[in-house]
């Protein structure tokens, strides 16, 4: 994911507002082709992800995005397209 954090790892609505297109997603599971999206909000400052636009059905919801911290080691869950609640481990995080 590329998204723009302040100095605590939490996600900055700001300047996603001034980067939306910088701001992406791709996704890759055992088995499957990788996903390329785009980092979202809808009204009211729920994150999710879009793989494509032109569809609401393959967006995937972040559960507490905005609230959580993206640094070393800390989990954040996703909800696929199919109301399945994912968790990853946060294993990278770079300055761009």
């Amino acid at each position: 994911m590329v998204a723009p954090l302040d100095s605590d790892g939490r996600l900055l609505p700001e300047l996603w507002k001034k980067h939306r297109k910088e701001c992406r997603v791709r996704r890759f599971h055992e088995g499957e082709d990788d996903r390329i999206g785009g980092l979202a909000r809808r009204p009211g400052g729920k994150w999710y992800f879009d793989y494509d636009p032109d569809r609401r059905e393959d967006d995937e919801s972040g559960h507490r995005l905005s609230e959580e911290r993206f640094i070393l080691g800390e989990y954040v869950s996703i909800q696929d397209e199919h109301q399945r609640m994912h968790t990853y481990r946060i294993v990278s995080v770079q300055d761009l």
